[in-house]
């Protein structure tokens, strides 16, 4: 978890990737980051506990969070296909076509 946040927080704070499809990836990290502290942090309760139990709401919950931040990496790596694709087979629009508006419409519609 820990060096997911580092690999998010080293693309963010670099001036040379700015405006750049890394921020993808620094989206992913954080995605990443979010799936882990949510599975691990009943996991290691469940470890330092000798009842394994769970409420039924903390359940609903836990597989809430879980569906929710995997459903999001999935639209992320939609984007970053669109992304791909149109650098690939328009490469001399690509600036034009891939700029921040576009890239938030096509991920609020996947």
């Amino acid at each position: 978890m820990g060096v997911n946040i580092m690999i998010a927080v080293t693309i963010l704070c670099s001036p040379a990737l700015l405006g750049s499809p890394t921020y993808f990836l620094a989206f992913l990290s954080f995605l990443d980051a979010c799936i882990t502290s949510v599975i691990a942090s009943k996991m290691i309760a469940d470890f330092l506990d000798d009842s394994k139990t769970i409420f039924f709401v903390g359940c609903m919950t836990q597989i809430f969070a879980e569906h929710f931040f995997a459903a999001v990496e999935v639209i992320v790596f939609i984007v970053i296909a669109y992304d791909h694709y149109v650098a690939i087979y328009k490469p001399l629009h690509y600036s034009s076509i891939m700029n921040w508006r576009h890239c938030g419409t096509v991920g609020v519609a996947g």
